[in-house]
């Protein structure tokens, strides 16, 4: 079992504690459970729609966690070689006025996001994207980019 099955069987057996009336903060510690962990266990087990509804109850978001900017880095020959992102590049990339479009050459597609630390410096974590549709890009985008 990889580690996906794994997170998904501990958020399993929390939240089935949960539906026995104890509360999130008796349960676990409310800032370990991420509500991409609760699209996780819906996306890999649909018949669960309870215990999803209160994991979602339960979770925290990523809102302190939020990326202040990005920019996709890629090769521009790579748009004819990656459609979804070619298509995302064309309709949905000016709806993100923090998003920027680098081209470098020889470079795979990947997006760079950018955060502020508390100590007043930057960290990036760069994502590869060349294999996302361009539905995921957006979705994560709206997810992660304050």
């Amino acid at each position: 079992m990889g580690s996906r099955g794994v997170l998904i069987l501990a958020a399993l057996s929390a939240m089935a504690t949960v539906c026995w009336g104890v509360k999130c903060d008796d349960l676990f510690e409310t800032e370990s459970l991420r509500c991409e962990t609760c699209s996780l266990i819906e996306e890999n087990q649909p018949g669960l729609s309870e215990l999803v509804k209160e994991c979602k109850a339960c979770c925290t978001g990523e809102v302190e966690n939020a990326y202040s900017a990005a920019t996709i880095e890629l090769d521009e020959r790579q748009r004819a070689w990656a459609p979804e992102l070619d298509h995302f590049l064309a309709t949905h990339a000016d709806s993100f006025p923090k998003l920027k479009v680098r081209y470098s050459f020889n470079k795979r597609p990947t997006l760079i996001m950018t955060r502020a630390t508390k100590s007043g410096s930057t960290t990036t974590d760069r994502v590869p994207i060349a294999a996302w549709k361009s539905s995921q890009i957006v979705e994560y985008l709206k997810a992660k980019l304050a």
